[in-house]
C-alpha cells in the first residue's frame, strides 16, 4: 500500500506540474497570437514568426520514488 500511495503522490504532483506548465504555455501563446496580429502587417517579420519557440521544462521526480 506504502509504494502504491507514494506512486499515487507523485502521479499527483506530476498531473499538477503538467497543468501548470500548460497554462504556462497558453499564456506565451497568447502573447505570440497578440505579437504576430501586431506584426502581421509586414510579412516577412510574420513569415519568420509563424512558429512560436516552445520550451519544455522538465521536473525532477524524487529519487525516493523506488524506495
Amino acid at each position: 500500500k506504502e509504494i502504491k500511495t507514494k506512486s499515487e503522490e507523485i502521479t499527483n504532483q506530476i498531473e499538477t506540474y503538467l497543468a501548470m506548465s500548460i497554462l504556462l504555455h497558453l499564456q506565451s501563446f497568447v502573447q505570440f497570437c497578440s505579437n504576430f496580429s501586431q506584426l502581421s502587417n509586414n510579412p516577412q517579420i510574420s513569415n519568420s514568426s509563424k512558429k512560436p519557440d516552445i520550451i519544455i521544462i522538465e521536473k525532477e521526480v524524487p529519487k525516493n520514488a523506488a524506495a
